[in-house]
């Protein structure tokens, strides 16, 4: 009769933590389905391309990117950039405290930049990068986000937002005539969030900065569990 009523007991506990808040409700994950896209650019393809720079490879696999960082010389030109990335809550937020920043993208012999960043909310999930560009040369970058359980209902990226880093909104031909910058968006499919960057580059003539001409991004499937 003892062992019944213990076993009885050890069961009501167990169904008591399993029907509490942390164990309720839909839990969200990422999985190995990635892959990598083609690359976009602004006009021009430079000559270099950095590292990748993937969360999984310098955090943890279930992680997103949630900062992306460049150092501005001037309008054109950078010295360097990096991302950073947070672990995915089961209810579909990134971590609010903890996080990791990747090493850079690549290194100029200038450090002289000021220090812009794009980042999306932590109820959001990152699902692309968006880029104004002048001249075939990133001016203003901003990363794009959608709440989680629009990703997992496969809803459209054409609706996802973001905020530009720097706000610049006029470009400048070599004659000094402003015009509107070009703008161009690369975002992970349906179902899919940003998981990894690359960059395409070009370096200045003094070697001291870089143009960048363009991204490459690595996109991994969230899913959906109750």
């Amino acid at each position: 009769m003892v062992n019944y009523v213990s076993k009885f007991i050890i069961f009501c506990l167990v169904m008591l933590v399993f029907s509490s808040p942390a164990f309720a409700g839909d839990i969200y994950y990422l999985d190995d389905d990635s892959y990598e896209t083609s690359s976009k650019n602004f006009g021009k393809t430079g000559d270099n391309w950095s590292a990748w720079r993937k969360c999984e490879s310098f955090y943890e696999e279930n992680s997103i990117i949630r900062t992306l960082t460049f150092w501005k010389h001037t309008a054109r030109k950078v010295d360097t950039g990096r991302v950073s990335c947070r672990h995915l809550e089961r209810d579909g937020t990134m971590e609010e405290g903890y996080y990791e920043t990747s090493d850079y993208f690549f290194n100029m012999k200038s450090t002289g930049g000021k220090k812009k960043k794009a980042k999306v909310d932590l109820d959001t999930l990152t699902v692309g990068v968006k880029v104004r560009s002048c001249r075939g040369a990133m001016v203003d970058f901003k990363l794009l986000s959608m709440p989680a359980d629009e990703i997992a209902a496969l809803e459209s990226t054409s609706d996802a937002t973001g905020d530009y880093a720097v706000g610049k909104k006029r470009c400048f031909t070599a004659a000094g005539t402003p015009y509107k910058p070009d703008t161009d968006t690369l975002t992970c499919d349906p179902g899919y969030v940003l998981t990894g960057l690359k960059v395409n580059y070009d370096e200045t003539l003094t070697g001291r900065n870089a143009k960048v001409r363009g991204f490459k991004a690595q996109c991994t499937s969230l899913h959906l569990t109750n």
